[in-house]
């Protein structure tokens, strides 16, 4: 980079700070107005005495003295202001992991053996999952009879996190349960992911219901290929019927009312095939804590770096400290000081 370049790039990194200088010009005109005060001894010698008696360089120092506290004090205003006008390569470090997050939004999900119902209770689990995701990439999936990609995988979970409250089964073409189609795209979407091969790789379903033969084979593909599942269960064994938004209890093809009840048994099956552990809801977040225990996030691995480096510029601030060094260097004479706290 040229000097010309340089000069163009020039920018202080806190500019704030030069707001500074307008006390210190301000304490500078006040030091330099009391020095043209009558000097005290005015008041009490005849002026031809007091001219024989004051040194005639007095002046000339007590100018200098101004100019030098003036030259320090805004030589320490704009170090503080972080000149800078060269950029450095610095390192990006961070866990090479992606995870993704799949949330069951079939009709089950509007079961209130939990209040005031399972959908609600899951929404706010995903965003307290969503918080503790620091590192690492996060996708998700919505999944009712077939599997949609909510948001692909990113290291801004916040994005995702604004998009929680608009999922509901609503907004599922075809309603129905297949925990395999979900984890059929979710294996999709980390394959698809710009991770090192052989990172750790998370999938976590929050589901209610139960899992077939064919979710079972699901999870055993999942990890044949280094993908753990956990699994989130929302409901009770105890189950309850399923009401509707149109206020209306769910019935089957024959007029029976649906009693949907966690089978607890097939979920753990289900997380014990996909090399991970099953965890039941729970009021606190003993149960988030869990989950993130048997993941990646809980893995204790070292951080790797990453390929790219950022750019970043660097703070020149301390050539403007040598100014002020200097003058602190020349305090450290016999009378100096003294000359500086004198009026």
């Amino acid at each position: 980079m040229s000097w010309i370049t340089e000069v163009q790039a020039f920018h202080f990194l806190h500019p704030l700070w030069l707001g500074a200088a307008i006390p210190v010009l301000l304490l500078w005109i006040l030091i330099k107005q009391s020095s043209k005060l009558p000097h005290a001894w005015q008041a009490v010698c005849e002026p031809v005495l007091l001219k024989a008696l004051m040194k005639e360089d007095g002046k000339r120092k007590s100018q200098w003295r101004d100019y030098f506290l003036l030259l320090a004090l805004l030589s320490a205003v704009l170090a503080l202001s972080s000149p800078a006008w060269r950029q450095s390569g610095i390192p990006l470090y961070q866990k090479n992991l992606s995870r993704v997050v799949i949330l069951d939004l079939s009709t089950a999900m509007y079961a209130n053996d939990i209040k005031p119902d399972r959908l609600t209770r899951a929404r706010y689990k995903v965003r307290d999952l969503l918080a503790r995701f620091q590192e690492g990439q996060t996708g998700m999936i919505a999944f009712a009879k077939e599997a949609y990609v909510v948001s692909p995988l990113t290291e801004d979970t916040r994005t995702i996190a604004e998009m929680i409250p608009s999922l509901s089964p609503d907004i599922m073409p075809v309603q129905g349960h297949s925990i395999s189609s979900a984890l059929q795209a979710a294996q999709q979407l980390l394959q698809q992911s710009q991770i090192e091969k052989g990172s750790p790789q998370d999938i976590l379903l929050i589901t209610s219901g139960q899992a077939r033969d064919a979710d079972l084979k699901a999870a055993k593909a999942l990890s044949a290929n280094g993908i753990h599942l956990s699994v989130l269960g929302i409901g009770t064994a105890e189950g309850s019927p399923i009401m509707l938004p149109n206020q209306q209890l769910a019935k089957d093809d024959e007029g029976n009312i649906v009693l949907n009840h966690l089978d607890i048994m097939s979920l753990k099956a289900l997380a014990k095939s996909g090399e991970g552990q099953l965890t039941v809801f729970r009021g606190d977040e003993s149960d988030i804590q869990a989950l993130l225990n048997t993941g990646v996030s809980g893995h204790n691995f070292q951080k790797t770096a990453h390929k790219a480096r950022i750019q970043a510029w660097r703070d020149q601030g301390r050539w403007f400290i040598l100014p002020l060094l200097c003058i602190v260097l020349c305090c450290f004479r016999r009378g100096v000081l003294s000359e500086v706290c004198a009026p």
